[in-house]
């Protein structure tokens, strides 16, 4: 019997997932063309949990990706304003009640991320700054680090969890 390697199948699900498409065809304007991204940064940060690339010496690195996975859904939760329509108005509305649900913080906190009493152009402007400026610039410096550190620890070493003659 023939297995494949933990890798492999990550690489093969990254590959199927973060395509996008079926057997290549990709629908005309597709509504949100990075929708698969969450996913796959999800399922990489559970690969990395069962890979233990969370224990000494890359565990800054382990939470270098965490932020980047972080950065990656501020992303997408700012996006969805931008078009202006009501599925972004109501969305933004859900998410930024969320944001008051913290405690002692919250109301002043929603407040900052509103911009104003009420939603509107103040909103707008700011989840934008946010989207295409502010989690962008961090994503960048947060990508570079977490290159710099994998280049300086170098590939997760992989221990035999069993003898060679077991099955898993």
């Amino acid at each position: 019997m023939r297995t494949t390697s933990l890798p492999m199948l990550a690489a093969i699900a990254v590959a199927v997932l973060g395509a996008g498409t079926v057997l290549g065809q990709s629908p005309p304007n597709p509504p949100g063309k990075d929708q698969t991204r969450p996913p796959t940064d999800e399922f990489r940060a559970i690969l990395k949990e069962i890979e233990e690339a969370y224990k000494a010496p890359r565990e800054v690195n382990y939470w270098f990706g965490l932020g980047l996975l972080m950065l990656t859904l501020a992303i997408s939760v700012t996006g969805y304003l931008l078009p202006w329509d009501q599925r972004g108005y109501w969305s933004t509305k859900v998410v930024t009640n969320l944001i008051s649900g913290v405690p002692r913080i919250g109301d002043s906190l929603q407040r900052l991320v509103v911009g104003d009493a009420n939603y509107g152009h103040h909103t707008l402007t700011r989840f934008f700054a946010m989207h295409a400026g502010i989690l962008p610039a961090l994503m960048v410096l947060l990508i570079l680090g977490h290159v710099a550190l994998f280049r300086n620890h170098g590939l997760t070493a992989k221990l035999p969890k069993k003898s060679r003659d077991a099955m898993f």
